[in-house]
């Protein structure tokens, strides 16, 4: 299906159902602002928090004034009316509203050779009482397959791994 989604531009979106319905979209962002945000993403020398324990073990940063203008500038666009307005069109989940709060899972993740993400259930809640309907993952590096890190969706028993993203 070919979309507008906040982006001035027509996007392929694939969408799939299994195990739960997600979409798949290459090439969503502006390709400028997305190297852009690529190129001045923080490296270790940054502010992170640092999550280390059993389930996961990454950076985060929530502080959006911390983020570098790019970083900021992407957030802005994926967090904002027009593009939850927007996404209420594929999903087919009205009334959509950004989560500018950037709490509970939302902001920059870094992960370095050997950090992870367990399979486990993101929250539904932020502290202002929204419900999460849609989760969105930006993906800002030159990943290939081979390098590791890949995005596994599980059954929702967290049991068994039934799609490999790319």
């Amino acid at each position: 299906m070919s979309t507008d989604i906040g982006t001035k531009r027509s996007v392929d979106c694939i969408p799939y159902d299994k195990p739960f319905r997600h979409w798949i979209i290459d090439g969503l962002h502006d390709d400028d602002l997305a190297r852009r945000a690529a190129a001045s993403f923080p490296g270790l020398s940054f502010d992170w928090v640092k999550h280390d324990h059993p389930l996961e073990t990454l950076r985060i940063s929530s502080s959006r004034v911390h983020f570098p203008a790019p970083v900021r500038e992407l957030m802005d666009t994926v967090h904002s009316e027009a593009a939850a307005s927007q996404w209420s069109i594929p999903t087919k989940i009205p009334g959509l509203k950004p989560d500018t709060s950037l709490t509970y899972g939302c902001g920059m993740h870094w992960m370095r050779e050997g950090d992870r993400v367990a399979a486990k259930l993101d929250c539904t809640h932020n502290p202002t009482g929204q419900v999460r309907r849609l989760k969105m993952i930006v993906f800002l590096s030159d990943w290939e397959e081979g390098d590791g890190g890949e995005l596994t969706l599980w059954d929702k028993e967290a049991e068994k791994v039934v799609s490999h993203v790319q």
